[in-house]
C-alpha cells in the first residue's frame, strides 16, 4: 500500500531477446501512462524485472532463487513474452527440478501459486537478421507454447508495438476491473 493506494506488482519474465528488442520499455511505458488513470481507482502498477530489481552477483545458492522468491513469488501478476529465444538453463533448483530457462521456472512457480494471474505472450515479430535465428531456442519456444495449449493456458500473439501495447491495456484493464468489484 502506498498511501491509500492498492500496489499491484508485476513481475516481467522473459529472455534477454525481449529485453533488447525494446520490449520491456514498451511495458514500463505504458505501465507508468496507465498508473496516471488507475491512480483514480486506487491501484498503482510496480512493474519488476530481475535486471531492474535484483543485483545479480551472488546468488543463494543461485541467482535464480533469489529472483523467484524476491519477484515471482511476490508479484500479483506474472507476465511472460517469448520471441526467438527460450533462455538459458538456471541449474537445478532446490527441488532438485533442471528448467530450461529462467523463464521457465519463474512461469511454473508462478502458476502453482494460483492466486496470481497469468499473462502469457509470443512475438511474432520477424527478427531482424536471420543470424539471430537459433533453431533449438525457436523449437523450445514452440514446444512451451503447445504446453501451454495442451494445458489450456491462455496466451497472446503479437507482431508490433501497437498489438502488444493494445494486449496490454486490455489485460491491465480487465484486471483492475476485477479488483475494483
Amino acid at each position: 500500500m502506498i498511501g491509500d493506494l492498492k500496489v499491484i506488482r508485476v513481475f516481467l519474465s522473459c529472455p534477454e531477446d525481449v529485453r533488447e528488442g525494446g520490449f520491456l520499455d514498451i511495458i514500463e511505458r505504458l505501465i507508468q501512462d496507465d498508473n496516471i488513470y488507475f491512480k483514480s481507482l486506487g491501484f498503482q502498477l510496480e512493474l519488476r524485472h530481475w535486471k531492474k530489481n535484483i543485483y545479480l552477483g551472488k546468488g543463494e545458492p543461485r541467482v535464480q532463487d533469489t529472483i523467484n522468491h524476491r519477484l515471482v513469488e511476490n508479484c500479483d501478476i506474472f507476465i511472460g513474452i517469448l520471441w526467438k529465444r527460450f533462455g538459458s538453463p538456471p541449474g537445478i533448483n532446490l527441488e532438485g527440478i533442471n528448467y530450461s530457462s529462467g523463464t521457465e521456472e519463474e512461469f511454473h512457480i508462478a502458476k502453482r501459486l494460483q492466486h496470481k494471474e497469468l499473462w502469457i505472450f509470443f512475438c511474432n515479430a520477424p527478427p531482424k537478421s536471420l543470424s539471430e535465428i537459433d533453431t533449438q531456442q525457436l523449437d523450445k519456444v514452440r514446444d512451451f507454447k503447445e504446453t501451454l495449449k495442451r494445458e489450456q493456458i491462455r496466451y497472446e500473439k503479437f507482431s508490433s508495438e501497437k498489438e502488444l501495447r493494445s494486449l496490454l491495456k486490455q489485460a491491465i484493464n480487465e484486471s483492475t476491473l476485477k479488483r475494483a468489484n
